[in-house]
């Protein structure tokens, strides 16, 4: 078997993207409506977009290859390389701060060529905390010995699928040469006949630097960082994406894409596959941008409205789970305890409160179901389709509400026969705080207890 370095015409890749042309003109167009979408924040959210994506991509790259990063830590390193003002941690974590530099750094240098030097940088940034390693891993310098890339299972069983060209330093640096060649002649103007476009040339990269596998180790981790610099250098600044969060996605995929190219130049799917992968970044990254912009919106129409301690706190968790937590999800009363500290009673009247302030809005049914969701001045694309937004709706469901939790206090007093039971109890002064004082409805709970 000859992998594809081992061809006639290697490194000179095949591929068709005449079927790509309208995927990547949509790359081109959603690349410039983020920046526009970027442009109606202010600094501060602006900031904190570019914060969020870049924290994206580093957790999720480091995924890829089985390595779990701090969220946290990695935060507060991108926006402190960001020249903001946050509290270090009095602890180093090498490998956040590392992979944040790294990225960072990515984005400085959409207007450098490529070389040796630049890749080096950035392996040694990557790989800083690998010493305690039982062998130690070559930083900052080619490999000088062949490099099998494997798969194995969970069974222990271990397959070579790969074996990289060069078996010491020079050869190695003789096919970076290539490369380095290539990279940088396609990144010339677009009045160059040699220009591809971004994602196309990013597909390439990506897989002649893997092929290449240059180092001992983290090249998948650099390759990634390569292919985001090649997206970037089709703009004046870089457009907010997370490539490595859509790779991660679909993990499985992309293994199987590039190991489906070791023995051939024709690398047609690959470039097909990556170009409509990019596209899906974008998608994904609109979504957290529009998230950020429909936060702002909402700050600074709540901004006059008091909040005591336990509301804001309970806000800024919802708020910060981003775009797939607790925003679409919504929060449970059962939660926002759990988040505050506070009992059933307080969460309640807090819960109710933020409803008057049109701060949140409910949805479901049964006091298990009960979601509370973050109202944004606009429709809230972020969350599951409600109409409980006017207070005629809203009194309508929590009449709704009060009538399940009845029923359902009924068949607990028929079964237990006793008021002292723990679930009977919560139940009650749920219904109890949800009535608030509506006489009618306390009524019927007197009622039932008699």
């Amino acid at each position: 078997m000859k992998y594809n370095w081992q061809q006639q015409n290697w490194p000179e890749f095949t591929y068709n993207t005449s079927e790509l042309e309208p995927i990547v003109q949509k790359y081109q167009q959603n690349a410039y409506s983020l920046l526009g979408r970027l442009a109606q924040l202010n600094l501060e959210f602006q900031q904190e977009a570019h914060i969020l994506l870049i924290v994206e991509e580093a957790i999720n790259s480091s995924e890829i290859e089985g390595e779990n990063l701090n969220r946290e830590e990695v935060r507060s390193s991108v926006a402190r390389f960001l020249g903001l003002d946050v509290e270090s941690s009095s602890t180093p974590h090498l490998k956040e701060e590392g992979i944040a530099a790294l990225l960072i750094n990515v984005r400085e240098s959409l207007n450098q060529p490529l070389n040796k030097e630049k890749l080096c940088y950035w392996h040694k940034l990557l790989l800083q905390d690998d010493d305690n390693a039982r062998k130690p891993v070559l930083k900052g310098e080619y490999r000088n010995e062949t490099v099998d890339v494997i798969k194995d299972d969970l069974y222990g069983n271990i397959e070579v699928v790969f074996k990289a060209p060069g078996t010491s330093r020079n050869d190695v640096a003789k096919e970076m040469q290539q490369f380095f060649d290539w990279y940088n002649a396609t990144a010339l103007p677009n009045t160059n006949e040699s220009k591809l476009s971004g994602p196309v040339r990013a597909a390439i990269a990506h897989l002649w630097f893997v092929s290449i596998h240059p180092f001992e180790d983290g090249n998948g981790r650099i390759g990634r960082a390569i292919a985001e610099h090649a997206l970037y250098q089709d703009f004046e600044s870089p457009p907010l994406f997370s490539l490595s969060a859509t790779i991660n996605a679909n993990r499985k995929q992309y293994y199987q894409e590039l190991q489906d190219t070791n023995t051939t130049l024709n690398v047609s799917n690959w470039v097909n596959w990556f170009v409509n992968i990019t596209h899906d970044a974008q998608v994904l990254a609109a979504n957290k941008v529009d998230f950020i912009l429909e936060k702002s919106k909402f700050w600074e129409k709540h901004q006059q409205t008091e909040l005591n301690d336990r509301q804001s706190k309970a806000l800024l968790k919802m708020f910060a789970s981003g775009p797939e937590g607790f925003v679409t999800d919504g929060i449970s009363n059962e939660k926002y305890r759990a988040i505050t500290g506070c009992s059933l009673a307080t969460a309640t009247r807090d819960l109710k409160s933020l409803i008057e302030k049109d701060v949140l809005t409910v949805e479901g049914s049964g006091k298990r179901n009960i979601r509370y969701l973050i109202k944004f001045v606009e429709n809230n694309v972020f969350k599951r389709t409600s109409t409980l937004t006017q207070k005629g709706n809203r009194d309508k469901f929590i009449d709704e509400t009060l009538e399940k939790l009845i029923i359902n206090i009924q068949r607990n007093m028929d079964f237990h026969q006793d008021k002292s039971d723990p679930k009977l109890l919560e139940m009650i002064e749920h219904y109890q705080q949800l009535a608030d004082s509506n006489s009618d409805a306390l009524d019927k709970l007197e009622d039932v207890l008699t």
